[in-house]
């Protein structure tokens, strides 16, 4: 089993209240890992750290070319230690491990990607507003200051980098919080921010829960922006816990995505279609194809295939390749999952295939 303590200004601690909690493996329901369970405190210290390294650190302050250098230093570590990470982030989050392969070598060639925008000149000329001789105008981007970037279960390390990445290349500091369904990816990712020479303070992860941690870095005056992605309720409340301050906020919030058939779709390639839409990471994205609308002339063949479809698909251990679907992510949406189930059959749907759960 793995001990992971917090990130904090570049060291490993526990958090103050020596809080943790466990992190299961959401197949076979055994105890992946034990995490320190950051409190509001907590969250305070990895704020701090990160507003010390970004007033008076180096960080902000760094050619463009240093900040590239750390950034393409990190996808490369990301790239050396690849099979340990696909194995850790089908463990924790369910992922299949054709769905964790991809998202392990999607998120070094991310890194890879915000290190060339990080050595981008942000200055641009207003040549339309200026008058030689007179004056000369730019528009100046700079970085917004310390970011709180809390990330779901889904995309755990994807969802890490996709934050993290944009942020460090514009020269900000941040504090991340993983979801406590999936804190192992992102713990692993600090260890490579560790030992790639990252300044005190620049990169601070903390494993906790919103109530505690999560709400601290949405009201602490000391953050300048929160990213957040996660559901629309919390979204909501992420959004008043930062108004007080009148932060920067990016919300990405949960959707209801509607899957479109029109009458002259290649039917063969529409059903593939739906089903990878509907079913890729066992239908936990927030992308997800999960309203398909269809015309009636081609309703009942369609139904028909994607049944047939559905039930070729392979359930079981996410780690065995031919695997397609593998477990939810935790009991709790599993019951979410069957309640809708029972409330469509409740208003009148029809149960195509399936509805239980797997032997």
């Amino acid at each position: 089993m793995r001990l992971y303590q917090l990130f904090i200004n570049d060291q490993f601690v526990d958090g103050e209240e020596k809080r943790t909690f466990t992190s299961l493996n959401p197949f076979t329901g055994e105890t992946l890992a034990t995490c320190a369970r950051a409190g509001a405190a907590d969250a305070r210290l990895a704020v701090r750290a990160a507003r010390s390294a970004f007033d008076s650190g180096p960080w902000p302050r760094m050619k463009r070319e240093e900040r590239s250098a750390y950034l393409k230093k990190l996808s490369d570590a990301l790239n050396a230690n690849a099979p340990r990470f696909v194995e850790l982030e089908v463990a924790d989050s369910g992922s299949t491990l054709k769905k964790a392969k991809e998202d392990i070598y999607l998120s070094a060639r991310a890194l890879a990607s915000y290190a060339k925008f990080a050595l981008l000149d942000l200055t641009e000329p207003l040549d339309t507003v200026s008058r030689p001789g007179i004056s000369t105008n730019i528009l100046l981007r700079e970085p917004v200051g310390v970011v709180a970037a809390i990330i779901p279960w889904n995309f755990p390390l994807k969802m890490a980098v996709w934050k993290l990445g944009p942020a460090l290349a514009a020269g900000n500091t941040l504090v991340l919080k993983p979801s406590e369904e999936t804190p192992v990816t992102a713990m692993e990712l600090a260890r490579l921010i560790h030992d790639a020479g990252f300044p005190p303070g620049v990169v601070n992860v903390i494993t906790g829960f919103g109530e505690d941690a999560g709400a601290e870095l949405c009201r602490n005056p000391l953050v300048d922006k929160v990213a957040f992605t996660g559901s629309t309720d919390v979204g909501r409340q992420v959004m008043q816990g930062a108004a007080a301050t009148l932060k920067n906020i990016t919300l990405e919030c949960g959707g209801k995505s509607a899957n479109i058939v029109l009458d002259d779709a290649d039917i063969e390639l529409a059903v593939d279609g739906a089903l990878y839409a509907a079913f890729y990471h066992q239908g936990q994205c927030c992308e997800a194809g999960s309203r398909l609308f269809l015309p009636e002339r081609i309703a009942d063949e369609f139904v028909e295939r994607l049944r047939g479809g559905a039930r070729a698909m392979k359930m079981g251990d996410p780690m065995n390749a031919l695997t397609d679907v593998g477990p939810l992510i935790s009991r709790r949406q599993q019951e979410s999952v069957l309640g809708y189930i029972a409330q469509g059959k409740r208003d009148g749907g029809v149960l195509a295939t399936g509805g239980g759960i797997p032997n």
